[in-house]
């Protein structure tokens, strides 16, 4: 097992070393903005978090894999199946994945480890970059669509209850479905090529497209246009009087607009250190069910097309729920693209 995880870590050195001088710099800057130890408990509830879901993947794709290989054995062996034969096979499968994948996944997961300090760089976004962005993004927002914001050309029934309570259904799932691939990756693919693939998209995700690019490009998005340029809110003002209404309905919950409701209480503190920083473009959302949709079609293409009806359910919630502007979508596919396609 010892050998197994060196050798992995090795093989991924390049990982923990984008990893390493990631963090470095991030711990730079933040302690040259004034960090301080308690500060450091956003990146501690993500670590926490991460390695909480680590260990529920862990038996996950443990069960996961014991039943696919029950199935194999069962479509090889057809009415000839022997008990003491699935036994061996079973066991050998379990000894594999506790010797072999387990402690190569802990390797990678190790060499990934700068994902935990997102949230201490995603404070830079607000910090550095002011929403400087704001008004220029909605101008090329307006241009794209030839004279209308998206929102404006929205079918009624897309903004109808049923249809928000969905799209914001899924929108909540998206940090469960981004894991489970992730995971995947880690404890069932085979692929090394693919592996190593995957692992610099999500490292370069989470540390270049959601704290420099988005630094760079600083906006807080429509859904905050609001609270904090009130003046700019426009055509987004009914769109958010209509979710309001509708919130205020019994038994309605819509947890975007609670979501909005934390992100700005924290935003409001003042703390630039905080778990619950504002960032719009580019969408990491976005980004990522695109990712999860290029590595899904290499599993299975009608896996593959299912993700694409995922990612289709996301672009249209950032839109929709007023999270995004769409352009920050449309370059989160393009930089994902292109880190997907440079990765490989």
């Amino acid at each position: 097992m010892i050998t197994i995880f060196w050798l992995t870590l090795l093989e991924f050195r390049w990982h923990y070393r984008f990893s390493f001088l990631a963090v470095l710099l991030i711990l730079i800057i933040a302690i040259s903005c004034g960090l301080k130890a308690e500060h450091f408990w956003a990146s501690q509830l993500y670590g926490e978090e991460l390695f909480r879901r680590f260990c529920y993947f862990a038996w996950f794709f443990l069960a996961f894999g014991l039943l696919s290989e029950i199935i194999s054995y069962i479509r090889e062996k057809g009415k000839r199946i022997q008990l003491s034969e699935c036994k061996d096979r079973i066991e050998r499968y379990m000894e594999h994945y506790v010797l072999v994948r387990l402690p190569a996944a802990f390797a990678i997961f190790i060499a990934s480890f700068g994902i935990v300090f997102f949230y201490i760089g995603k404070s830079f976004v607000s910090y550095f970059g002011g929403f400087y962005m704001e008004e220029t993004l909605l101008n090329i927002e307006r241009t794209l669509h030839f004279g209308f914001y998206p929102v404006e050309l929205l079918p009624e029934h897309i903004t109808s209850l049923s249809s928000i309570k969905f799209l914001d259904f899924i929108y909540a799932k998206w940090f469960t479905v981004i894991f489970f691939f992730f995971f995947y990756t880690l404890f069932i693919e085979k692929d090394l090529f693919l592996q190593k693939r995957v692992v610099w998209c999500y490292l370069l995700g989470w540390l270049f497209l959601g704290i420099p690019f988005a630094t760079l490009l600083s906006s807080a998005g429509p859904i905050f246009l609001d609270t904090l340029y009130n003046n700019k809110i426009g055509a987004y003002q009914n769109l958010l009087t209509k979710y309001q209404e509708m919130n205020a309905l019994p038994n309605v919950d819509l947890g975007f607009l609670r979501g909005k409701d934390k992100l700005f209480s924290g935003y409001n503190r003042g703390d630039m250190f905080t778990l619950y920083a504002i960032s719009a473009m580019p969408s990491l959302h976005v980004g990522f069910a695109w990712l999860n949709f290029l590595q899904a079609i290499k599993m299975n293409r009608w896996f593959g097309g299912a993700m694409f009806l995922y990612f289709i359910c996301i672009f249209a919630g950032s839109v929709v729920l007023m999270w995004h502007y769409a352009i920050d979508g449309y370059v989160s596919i393009i930089l994902m693209s292109l880190i997907w396609y440079f990765s490989g």
